[in-house]
């Protein structure tokens, strides 16, 4: 039996006309958005509490499954449509944020620990592991420009790591008439 607590997702990026009523059907199955809702009234209006239009499509639910909205997510991810979505913590469940940008990362999505306040959270070991790094290799009397380049390179690589990727922020929902 599924945890249920807040999640959030907003939907944002160049989306095809014929996506968006597809994705108005999986909203209205899935999300209480009100059947008459078209795309027209998308476009000008709130569609309920949980549903909004400010830049990009923003669906809360304080009572989501594990804090997810599985179908839809899978649904933009396979259309190929950026989402951001976060998700509270509770009990043994992390908060965390997933961004999709289409074509990016693999064309996976990116999930980060965060915070209560949608902060990324950084463990301390793993940075504690690349300032050992850095303060070992550094503190050598003889340290060569070509050394100086690999330790950089080292403590790059590592902090990207721990870091994960730097995902652009999410584009405005916009809707087109072509595939994108």
């Amino acid at each position: 039996m599924a945890d249920y607590f807040y999640g959030r997702i907003s939907i944002g990026g160049q989306v095809p006309r014929d996506k968006v009523e597809q994705l108005l059907t999986l909203l209205k199955q899935e999300h209480d958005v009100p059947q008459d809702v078209t795309l027209a009234t998308l476009l000008d209006t709130p569609l309920c509490p949980r549903v909004a239009v400010a830049g990009c499509l923003e669906i809360e639910d304080s009572d989501a499954a594990y804090g997810q909205f599985a179908k839809l997510e899978a649904f933009l991810a396979e259309n190929r449509i950026a989402f951001d979505r976060e998700s509270a913590g509770k009990y043994e469940f992390n908060a965390e944020l997933v961004q999709y940008r289409p074509g990016q990362f693999d064309n996976k999505p990116v999930t980060t620990g965060v915070d209560a306040n949608s902060r990324a959270i950084v463990y301390h070991d793993e940075v504690r592991e690349v300032y050992g790094l850095l303060k070992s290799r550094g503190s050598g009397s003889a340290v060569s420009s070509g050394n100086i380049t690999e330790l950089i390179d080292d403590a790059c690589a590592k902090l990207e790591k721990v870091l994960g990727p730097d995902v652009p922020d999410l584009e405005p929902f916009m809707v087109v008439e072509e595939e994108h």
